[in-house]
């Protein structure tokens, strides 16, 4: 069993992290944790062989997880919240400290996980104006909604 643990304090806003993964689920998955109690062979949780800290994990196709390609996680540091692949927004259990954790929690199965990128998300100060928009790329402008084409992480919406 085995924890990696990559420490979230003091950040805030958004960070997105892209991962690839192979191997067994139970052997290679990801999660976003509040701070471990128990320091060893431990995967992620609160019982058995967990290491303590209330957790978010992915590790399936049932959570989202594209086990073929590439995956994105975004963490919402003051929300407390993550999400996967633009999927469902889950609330990260708990108070206290966050981790990003990549997990092995097989006695015996195989696997990798391979962080491909991690960005801090800005959070902007100012709305932009159409022609700083339209400079950016392709988006589209509705309102005071400017969305890309490429995902819903990416899309921003000023009120």
């Amino acid at each position: 069993y085995c924890s990696v643990l990559y420490s979230l304090t003091g950040r805030t806003g958004k960070i997105s992290i892209e991962y690839s993964r192979t191997g067994d689920d139970s052997a290679s998955y990801v999660g976003v944790q509040r701070a471990p109690t128990k320091h060893g062979n431990y995967h992620n949780g609160l019982t058995g062989n967990g290491n303590g800290g209330e957790v978010v994990i992915f590790w399936s196709e049932s959570e989202g997880v594209d086990l073929d390609g590439i995956n994105s996680l975004l963490i919402d540091l003051d929300a407390q919240t993550v999400s996967l692949n633009g999927q469902e927004v889950k609330s990260i259990p708990g108070s206290g400290d966050l981790y990003f954790g990549v997990y092995d929690g097989s006695s015996s199965g195989a696997g990798t996980v391979t962080l491909l990128s991690w960005v801090q998300v800005p959070t902007p100060t100012s709305v932009p104006t159409h022609d700083e928009v339209n400079s950016m790329g392709t988006f589209t402008i509705d309102g005071n909604t400017v969305t890309t084409q490429y995902s819903t992480y990416c899309s921003v919406l000023y009120s």
